[in-house]
């Protein structure tokens, strides 16, 4: 039984920041399918786990427009055999080769921890980092190539609620964190973090934050700095509040 997150084909369809660009040597375009397993409907105690496939584009037996199944794979236990792992990003490098990002829940009392894999071009894992700390819970949301073998990354403390932003990079032969930077939200608790980076490699993130005394969404943050400063110093925050009851925010970022 599986759950499909998102379908993409160089654009974005919906759901989760899946955005891939990827085409056979002919151009031929082709999409990479992302979505979840389960395996045991009845046994939630180890699943999901994640499916990753890709169709190209074809004609089926009826001569008639179709996707074509050209190799699918399942990753399980990415932080363990009892593990729940989600999906929530998915990126190509510049060899495109492949990389899906997502959290475990561990069965802890601080549950959440990242990882990060790298598959090559048949889908076959090639390395994977889970980004943890001792104590705290952590969520990655999104993912982006920014230049040779390095990723920008978002994601979310839950046990402190700040955002977190940070720099791996693939060294050839193991996964590497560059930088990791959180960042707090006044009145609230930060939710869904997404960004864009724009041509001149500014960085826009947004981010909604809930009021857990109010039970609502009732702001949302956006913050720009520049790529290379992530780690230091940010051009500007701002807050803008939200009017009415709204229970859920759903952000898209567009360069204009």
């Amino acid at each position: 039984m599986f759950g499909i997150a998102v379908v993409t084909i160089g654009i974005l369809l919906g759901g989760n920041d899946l955005i891939v660009d990827m085409s056979k040597p002919d151009n031929t375009p082709i999409a990479i399918v992302l979505g979840i397993g389960v395996a045991d409907p009845n046994n939630s105690q180890y699943n999901p786990d994640i499916w990753l496939g890709v169709y190209d584009s074809g004609f089926n037996n009826a001569n008639a427009p179709d996707g074509i199944l050209r190799w699918q794979k399942a990753v399980a236990g990415i932080s363990g055999l009892s593990r729940r792992d989600w999906v929530t990003s998915i990126a190509l490098d510049q060899e495109k080769r492949i990389y899906i990002a997502g959290y475990t829940d561990s069965n802890s009392i601080d549950p959440n921890d990242m990882w990060v894999i790298q598959c090559d071009l048949d889908g076959d894992l090639v390395e994977k980092r889970k980004i943890a700390s001792a104590n705290d819970s952590e969520m990655i949301n999104q993912i982006q190539w920014i230049s040779d073998d390095r990723f920008f990354f978002v994601g979310v403390n839950d046990q402190n609620d700040d955002c977190i932003v940070g720099v791996f990079w693939y060294d050839g032969a193991n996964l590497e964190i560059e930088y990791i930077r959180q960042a707090p939200t006044a009145n609230g608790y930060v939710r869904n973090p997404k960004f864009i980076i724009d041509e001149y490699d500014d960085v826009l993130l947004i981010w909604d934050v809930y009021n857990g005394a109010t039970q609502k969404f009732e702001k949302i943050q956006v913050n720009k700095f520049a790529l290379t400063n992530a780690n230091s110093t940010w051009e500007w925050s701002k807050t803008l509040s939200i009017s009415g009851n709204v229970d859920g925010i759903n952000l898209s970022l567009f360069i204009l």
